[in-house]
């Protein structure tokens, strides 16, 4: 019995130690690349603490984005006259996904006994996922796939909520 309890003890204390090494995060956000119009990311981030205020990891995100690519309505009604601009405009829509896939690390430096800022980085691949107008049949959607290195930099400040969770912004 005395055996059992020992067991048992080793490992509810190493489960609890090893809960309070781990960090999660479900981000939510705009996007703004240089190429297009701002939208809507959401994802995930998980990680492991080597001390209090540094920690590496991973996270997932999903970006998706649909637009009219503006320059290529211009360079039709250029070429081809305006009197088939709405149809242009139908040939120049295009549905984005993007996702990355990346390896993290995250610094905190307090500021105060509930506030500090924090710098991260990250490095990894990403997965484009294009849907586009065929030029000839514009009912038609078209995809190209592509996979690219991917790197991301980041600084913030986080407010400690609670014993083991924090607001980031």
């Amino acid at each position: 019995m005395k055996n059992k309890f020992i067991i048992i003890l080793i490992v509810l204390s190493v489960s609890i130690l090893t809960a309070q090494q781990r960090s999660a995060a479900i981000k939510i956000g705009n996007f703004s690349p240089g190429a297009m119009e701002t939208g809507f990311v959401i994802g995930y981030e998980s990680g492991k603490y080597i001390d209090r205020n540094f920690d590496i990891g991973w996270s997932l995100d999903w970006f998706h984005k649909d637009y009219v690519d503006q320059t290529l309505v211009e360079e039709l009604n250029d070429y081809y006259g305006y009197f088939g601009s709405k149809l242009n405009e139908v040939r120049a829509k295009t549905n984005l996904h993007s996702i990355p896939f990346l390896f993290n690390m995250r610094a905190k430096f307090p500021m105060a006994p509930r506030l500090s800022t924090f710098i991260s980085g990250g490095i990894g691949v990403e997965a484009l996922l294009i849907f586009y107008r065929d030029y000839q049949y514009p009912d038609q959607d078209e995809l190209e796939g592509a996979f690219d290195f991917n790197w991301r930099l980041g600084f913030g400040i986080a407010y400690q909520l609670g014993r083991n969770s924090d607001f980031i912004a």
